[in-house]
């Protein structure tokens, strides 16, 4: 069951370089957030080039109240640039219900030009 991979977090770092990894842990980009981080984002200084960041909330979140956080079992995608997000639209499409045949009849029509 899910709530067995539930755990306390208190704490995270965006892309955090090799010598500040706080554990094996990574945020997947999918959160479920209580409403008073509204009022945290409205009170966290622009961060990374100059933009409101959603982790420096979420830090405070988690240093201040804690957040429940997921040990994730399932495949990653890394949606952080473009060739992480192609491979994901590609395999979660060719899985939908509607479109997956014909997504897959269309990709191996253009494979043969490759």
């Amino acid at each position: 069951p899910l709530h067995d991979n539930y755990f306390t977090c208190t704490d995270m770092v965006e892309k955090p370089s090799p010598d500040k990894v706080l554990s094996l842990y990574s945020i997947l980009g999918r959160c479920i957030l209580p409403p008073e981080i509204f009022d945290i984002i409205d009170q966290t200084p622009p961060g990374a080039g100059g933009e409101i960041q959603l982790t420096d909330a979420m830090c405070t979140l988690a240093r201040t109240k804690g957040m429940v956080a997921v040990d994730y079992t399932g495949k990653r995608y890394d949606m952080g640039n473009k060739l992480g997000i192609l491979k994901a639209q590609v395999e979660i499409g060719l899985q939908h219900p509607e479109i997956g045949n014909d997504f897959r009849t269309y990709l191996k029509g253009i494979a043969k030009n490759l």
